[in-house]
């Protein structure tokens, strides 16, 4: 994994996931908030699912949580749901330590997601 935090984008029809990789640090959050204005400001034709995929990321600040958190009334008016997939370990209790998981669904992986919403590709 890199120390430099990486962010690519897959879209697909029901859902645009953005895969998270390296380190998600406190220096990082600039890159992320410009990623979440990016997509959100994008239009789409129904509502879809925003993945943001932490499962590849080295480490997970909290700062970047709040990223996300900032952009909430944001989400809620426009036409993007959005879902988090976290790291299966410890890295991973970040999400509940902040309680960002009341706020927003998180999965333990793509697979959890996709069978919980009914998604088929």
């Amino acid at each position: 994994m890199n120390d430099e935090i990486s962010i690519t984008f897959e879209k697909h029809n029901a859902y645009t996931r953005c895969i998270i990789e390296g380190s998600a640090l406190t220096s990082s959050y600039k890159k992320l908030q410009d990623t979440i204005d990016k997509v959100i400001g994008e239009k789409v034709d129904s509502k879809k699912y925003l993945v943001f995929d932490f499962s590849q990321a080295s480490m997970i600040s909290s700062t970047c949580i709040n990223v996300i958190n900032s952009r909430t009334e944001q989400l809620k008016n426009s036409d993007w749901e959005l879902v988090v997939i976290s790291p299966a370990d410890e890295r991973g209790e970040i999400f509940e330590l902040t309680g960002f998981n009341v706020i927003y669904p998180v999965y333990n992986s793509m697979e959890a997601f996709m069978v919980h919403k009914e998604i088929k590709e």
